[in-house]
Parts: structure tokens; sequence; C-alpha cells
């Protein structure tokens, strides 16, 4: 350091270039740094900006097909009354299922037409017939809120939403089935081929359904034979 002069503390004081402070304006109140007026410089432009043109559909699958159209129907009359006289709400905000039978969510008739409460509950909740299965997606297995249930379409396009809002990336299929037709997704977003998942059940041309003899067609299409039919059944004899 170089040698200055003495300070009234007895300290000395170096001679050089002065330490870079703020500067004053004419007002009396500190000055900006160079980093301080262009943050403010941004800050500006920011707010001056016009606001940013919404993108149309940013959010869409692009990769998955589009949903089948549900069919259209109207709610049953008195199917309101029938489902609430057969449920209860619970300090949980669920709706229990109260009459017979109670495993699987319970089932009724109604109008000359069956229902399980899922079903129903969907119905009243969406005003259309559901396509597929329908479940409860709030986690209890046994809820019948109509607010709580949906069925495989609106499933799979919530879950193709999250597989393509966060990115994920799928396996190319091992098998040669079209998969815009048996493409599926599991809760986590991943796509698996539900043709290869759920194979088709062998069949018989003669009316036995474990008997897988091929070709497969529907009975009555051709004779019953004998030695298609389970021992049971037998003796069989078709009519001349």
């Amino acid at each position: 350091m170089a040698r200055g002069r003495e300070g009234r503390d007895g300290r000395g004081v170096a001679y050089g270039c002065p330490r870079a402070s703020a500067r004053r304006d004419h007002r009396g109140g500190c000055g900006m740094t160079g980093a301080t007026a262009i943050s403010v410089d941004h800050t500006r432009r920011l707010l001056d900006a016009p606001p940013v043109e919404p993108v149309p559909e940013q959010l869409a699958v692009v990769d998955a097909p589009a949903p089948p159209v549900p069919p259209a129907a109207s709610v049953p009359a008195g199917l309101a009354a029938a489902f609430a006289k057969r449920t209860r709400e619970t300090a949980d905000g669920h709706l229990a299922w109260t009459s017979r039978p109670t495993k699987g969510g319970g089932r009724f008739r109604h109008q000359g037409r069956d229902y399980t409460a899922f079903q129903a509950a969907f119905i009243l909740g969406h005003g259309r017939l559901p396509m597929g299965s329908v479940r409860p997606s709030c986690g209890v297995p046994t809820c019948c809120s109509p607010a709580h249930v949906d069925d495989q379409t609106t499933r799979q396009r919530d879950r193709a939403a999250l597989a393509a809002i966060t990115g994920m990336q799928h396996r190319t299929p091992a098998c040669d089935h079209d998969q815009a037709a048996h493409g599926r997704h599991r809760a986590d977003g991943r796509r698996y081929c539900n043709a290869c998942n759920n194979p088709p059940a062998d069949g018989c041309a003669h009316g036995n359904p474990r008997c897988g003899a091929q070709p497969v067609r529907p009975y009555p299409c051709g004779p019953r034979r004998d030695d298609h039919q389970p021992a049971r059944t037998r003796p069989y004899s078709t009519a001349a």
C-alpha cells in the first residue's frame, strides 16, 4: 500500500483511486447504480409490453385419437328419486350405497332396466350414458357420488392429457394391433395395448365356448356336433 498522509486518528491514508459510491442526484437523494438502472429498465419494458396472446389448444393431446362421441340420452324419469332412496351421504363428502347388493357398488332395476350404482350416478351427473365401465375417481372404491365417478372415455382422456403435459415418452408397441383403436393409458399415463392385455376368449362354432375349435363362428351358424359338446350335455342328436 502506498504511503500517504497521517489522518486524525493516527491511521495512514493511502493515495489511490477513491472507492466507487452511489451517485447522488441534484435533489439530494441516492442515485442508481448501473445494475439497478438496467433492472428498472427491464421492469418498465415488461409493464409496458402488451399482453401475451393465448395459444389455442396448447395443452391439447396431439398424438391421441379423438374419443368416441358418447350417446346422448336424457335422464330417465324417476331415476334420481330411486337412486337417492338407496344412497346416503357420508361425513367425508362421499355417497354410500345402502341397498342390496352392497358388493361392487350395488345394483337396482328401474323402469325395466338394470343399473349399477356407478352407472346411475354417472347418468345423473353427466346427463348421458357412460362409455365403457364406470368407476369412482375419488379414491373410495364404494363411493357412488355423481361428482366422483367417470367412464372409460373420460379416464382415457385425462390420462392421455397427463402423459402429454408431463412429456412422457412411450415405447413403440411390439404388437401389430391398431393403437388408435386398442391403445389405452394407465393411471400414471403410460400407454399399453388393450388387445394384448385382454385377448378374446376362444369360442366354438358349435355352441361350446370352451372348445377352442377354429374357425370361431357364433352359434347357431352351423350344425352342432356331439364331439364339440361338454360331456354333461351328451348324447345330443341333430335333427335330420
